[in-house]
């Protein structure tokens, strides 16, 4: 339909500016974030009015309250910041329905939404490593050599053990364990490596001057005997930055995150065109 085509070019320019703004600055604008959503839903409200179809209106109310409460829990777990999880909304709002563009038939209502999430989800996996990988490259006379062993003995043990189980027994119950206690031993091993990796290639000594709304500090702010910010907090807000410039202090340590929207913006494009990458039916073989 028209429509889909209209919801989904918008959603693809909003996200391909946004990623612009991240790579450059660290930062998305509000107006990009609260714009995508505002105008998602505007267009279902004219669309369901035209048509009578209020249901394409509430689909989208709907969408972005299933993505507001994902984007919550990653942001209050300072997985993302701010403005990746106002994009992720405004997607909510905009992808209620399925869009049908001639490329993949999706299945109708808020399955889409679920195909999307997962490939978002795979996109940045992968896209987190590359960083990781090309931070690790840049400060790799930095990084100690028993880190980077550890980790690559237990990638080339949990391919070879993966790669023999499969061939025995494809896709069986014994195989989505072993891959289980894979990725279990993966992340412990990686642990180490990635928080070594962030702490160089992450964390910046910003002027204070240059501080601004949503920025992580690494540890505890204090003024005098009274902490005005702690390092557990969601990130500095207003008051915070008045409250800076009255330190001596012409530097803070800030902890930077990747420009993280430009995985949205490839997984998004990923999903219109192939669906979804990994097929969920494929887990249910766990229980048989």
């Amino acid at each position: 339909m028209l429509i889909d085509w209209i919801l989904t070019s918008i959603a693809v320019f909003w996200l391909f500016a946004a990623s612009l703004f991240d790579l450059r600055t660290r930062e998305i604008p509000d107006w990009l974030s609260y714009s995508l959503f505002f105008i998602g839903l505007g267009i279902r409200g004219i669309y369901s009015i035209l048509y009578a179809n209020v249901w394409f209106f509430l689909y989208g109310i709907i969408g972005a309250g299933i993505f507001f409460i994902i984007a919550s829990s990653m942001y209050y777990t300072k997985q993302w910041g701010g403005g990746d999880s106002k994009l992720l909304i405004g997607l909510g709002a905009v992808f209620g329905t399925a869009p049908q563009l001639g490329f993949v038939s999706f299945p109708p209502g808020l399955i889409f939404l679920g195909y999307l999430f997962v490939n978002l989800f795979i996109v940045g996996a992968f896209y987190g490593v590359l960083w990781a990988v090309g931070l690790a490259f840049i400060h790799r006379k930095e990084i100690k050599y028993s880190l980077v062993r550890n980790w690559f003995i237990g990638m080339i043990v949990s391919g070879v053990s993966l790669t023999a189980i499969y061939y025995f027994a494809p896709f069986s119950t014994v195989f989505y364990a072993v891959l289980l206690l894979t990725l279990v031993v993966l992340i412990l091993l990686s642990y180490p490596l990635l928080k070594t990796i962030e702490t160089l290639g992450l964390v910046k000594n910003v002027p204070v001057t240059q501080l601004t709304e949503g920025d992580w500090p690494v540890e505890d702010i204090q003024i005098g005997k009274k902490i005005i910010y702690h390092a557990k907090g969601l990130g500095l807000e207003k008051k915070h930055l008045v409250q800076l410039k009255k330190l001596k202090r012409k530097s803070i340590l800030i902890k930077q995150g990747i420009p993280f929207v430009p995985s949205f913006f490839i997984g998004l494009l990923l999903t219109l065109l192939f669906g979804l990458l990994f097929p969920l039916a494929s887990l249910l073989a766990i229980a048989y």
